[in-house]
């Protein structure tokens, strides 16, 4: 996917603003809400990525064919390199709208003349502007999170690609193993961002039931 599509998935996000600033507009709050789901379709497949690096690693351990094993191997390393640019580009495109969204807002507000019809929307504005500045924060730790384990895998594949025999596969027990618990705290950090994302589409989905 390019970054022009993936800057266009959060242009649909932060497109809410309008359909929260005017009631009825369900088309537009839809249209956020799908934004919102591609986002979040978007980190399974990071998801899905990393899991594929650690599968692949452990196959080196048990090939037959190390040369295919390490192709494999290779291949998911750049499929991990490329979910973090891709989850990166998310993060960016969120943080580029994000003061567009704001004043798109606050415009619309200023046209409401009911003072009760007024501070509710500021209410609930506060409250979406607090939702997308967490989910911020939560790719932003999820960027850090995936910078140790791609250095990791990175490392162990210079390595292999020196010595490619099971011998140099086993003297990098140690080096993988620590992958394997980089690559769950990306998980970790992955499923914290689709929560948030989740919790969001449902605030803003105009078929969601009131809780």
């Amino acid at each position: 996917m390019s970054k022009f599509k993936l800057f266009g998935l959060a242009a649909l996000i932060v497109g809410f603003a309008a359909a929260c600033a005017h009631t009825g507009r369900v088309a537009e709050s839809t249209k956020s809400v799908v934004g919102i789901n591609e986002m979040t379709k978007q980190l399974n497949l990071s998801q899905a990525e990393v899991e594929k690096v650690i599968v692949a690693m452990d196959e080196l351990a048990v090939a037959h064919d190390l040369q295919m094993a390490f192709k494999n191997y290779t291949k998911s390393v750049n499929s991990v390199q490329a979910a973090r640019r891709r989850d990166k580009a998310q993060r960016d495109s969120l943080q580029a709208n994000n003061r567009q969204y704001m004043a798109k807002w606050q415009m619309e507000l200023e046209t409401i003349q009911d003072e009760d019809v007024k501070a509710a929307l500021e209410q609930r504005k506060e409250k979406v502007i607090a939702s997308f500045e967490n989910i911020r924060s939560v790719l932003d730790d999820l960027r850090e999170a995936y910078q140790p384990l791609l250095t990791n895998v990175l490392e162990i594949r210079k390595a292999l690609a020196l010595d490619l025999n099971s011998l140099g596969v086993q003297s990098l027990a140690s080096s993988m193993n620590k992958a394997k618990g980089q690559a769950e705290v990306v998980k970790q950090k992955i499923a914290k961002a689709r929560q948030e994302l989740d919790q969001l589409a449902d605030s803003l989905s105009p078929t969601a039931e009131m809780k």
